[in-house]
């Protein structure tokens, strides 16, 4: 992109700072902080905690914490703490920046700022566990030994919780959607309209080989959560009784070794090699979750590999017809249907991997920095 001079220099002389919900693990959130922090390299990053060994990326950068990474274990707990989060973020001083970028899933965005400093949310969805997914986050506990106790805080909590989120979102300046789906949400919760910005995906990293060959496999990875729905995977290739590579740690881990049939392996932990190797080899990405927008499955694209993933969410924008297969429904039958479309299916490899560099780190940098001098000059 091409920026006039007088556009150039008011954007140098600007001081921008960036803030991120927590620091304490990977993820697409930290895709999207990372990204942001190439474009913006004289930026501060806010944040409530920060675990330096979990994120030794930004070990060369200036991060600000809140008071909440001063408690015991804060930065292993830090999602036992929604009432004291938002306090937390409303007290960091921003007084001094001209342009504030957010990236949030959460509390970031609840930052304060001066009347003329511009506040861009990066918004991956609004608060899940408030809005959208309320019932399901609370059926569905990720907390261990500690589940009773947020399954009895929780609703007793939650009403003014979303009366602080829905005001933090009225204190942002311009919201930034990571998927059309996602800008509908923060229409209906929120009221705000959203552009869209595909979040950053590293097709550097995953490529296609064509000297590696398909194998007769299907792979999947993920945190092993719930609400990601392997346990549908692994029922579907259990019944279709194709053979499925499921990666990943989470508290679904044991759950699923038990529901695994003699084709389905569930491996654990894999290093980033390894993941890479096992998506250029796979014959195709399977993926069961109602996802915001879904950088995984995008990555296996990246690799040439096609994907047969749940159609609703933003897999819907980042799947086609020449990519990969939609599955209607979100249970075990409709899979199985749809994992034998596949098996007859033949794919461009070629193909699928020049779609996936449409959701590129570099377009992802060109987006945001075409929009934010837009706004600020």
């Amino acid at each position: 992109m091409c920026l006039c001079y007088s556009s150039f220099e008011k954007i140098c002389f600007m001081k921008i700072a960036l803030v991120n919900d927590w620091l304490t693990s990977h993820g697409g959130e930290l895709n999207v902080l990372l990204a942001l922090a190439d474009i913006y390299r004289d930026a501060p990053i806010y944040t409530s905690v920060y675990d330096r060994d979990k994120v030794p990326e930004l070990a060369k950068r200036e991060v600000i914490t809140t008071s909440l990474q001063n408690l015991p274990f804060a930065t292993k707990m830090h999602k036992m703490m929604p009432m004291l989060r938002p306090r937390a973020f409303e007290d960091l001083d921003l007084s001094s920046y001209d342009v504030v970028i957010s990236s949030s899933h959460a509390e970031a965005k609840g930052v304060i700022t001066k009347p003329e400093t511009v506040h861009i949310c990066y918004c991956h969805t609004p608060t899940r566990y408030y809005w959208s997914d309320y019932h399901e986050y609370k059926k569905r506990m990720e907390f261990g030994i500690l589940n009773p106790l947020a399954r009895f805080m929780m609703p007793r909590a939650i009403h003014k919780l979303r009366q602080w989120d829905y005001l933090a979102a009225q204190r942002v300046d311009h919201f930034i959607a990571n998927s059309n789906y996602v800008a509908e949400r923060i229409k209906k919760y929120y009221r705000r309209n959203a552009i869209v910005i595909y979040p950053p995906v590293d097709t550097e990293k995953h490529v296609y080989d064509p000297k590696i060959k398909k194998e007769d496999f299907y792979f999947t990875i993920s945190r092993l959560i719930p609400y990601k729905r392997f346990d549908i995977l692994v029922e579907a290739a259990n019944k279709a009784k194709v053979k499925l590579k499921i990666a990943g740690l989470g508290p679904e881990l044991k759950r699923l070794q038990k529901l695994a049939g003699p084709t389905v392996e569930v491996m654990g932990y894999i290093n980033d090699h390894d993941k890479i190797d096992l998506m250029q080899r796979a014959k195709g990405f399977l993926f069961a979750a109602e996802e915001d927008f879904g950088i995984v499955p995008v990555e296996a694209m990246a690799c040439g590999t096609p994907v047969l993933a749940y159609g609703k969410g933003g897999l819907a924008e980042s799947v086609t017809s020449e990519t990969g297969i939609l599955v209607a429904e979100q249970d075990v039958n409709s899979f199985v249907r749809e994992i034998e479309q596949m098996e007859s299916r033949t794919f461009n490899y070629a193909t699928v991997r020049k779609h996936a560099e449409k959701f590129s780190k570099k377009r992802f940098q060109e987006e945001i920095i075409e929009f934010v001098t837009s706004i600020i000059t």
